[in-house]
């Protein structure tokens, strides 16, 4: 009797055993594609920022001559007068 309802038993199991296999593999599949793509927009969130602060360093940059040269300009001027 035991044989009979594990052999009546054991297909159901081992359909029940696939269905939960597959839907553990597309879980897993779309937590990869959902990591690929924030990695993706942190690269391109990375890349925007970079860009940004490479024009401000730009900007500072060009204030810093800008200051620089005002200062040896004075400078000159007090040493002439």
């Amino acid at each position: 009797m035991l044989e009979v309802a594990l052999s009546t038993a054991r297909p159901e199991i081992v359909i029940r055993y696939r269905d939960q296999l597959r839907t553990n593999m597309e879980q897993v599949q779309q937590q990869i594609v959902d990591a690929k793509e924030a990695a993706r927009l942190d690269a391109a969130t990375r890349e925007q920022t970079l860009t940004k602060l490479t024009g401000n360093q730009r900007t500072v940059n060009a204030k810093i001559a800008e200051i620089e040269t005002l200062i040896a300009d004075l400078t000159a001027v007090r040493h002439a007068g």
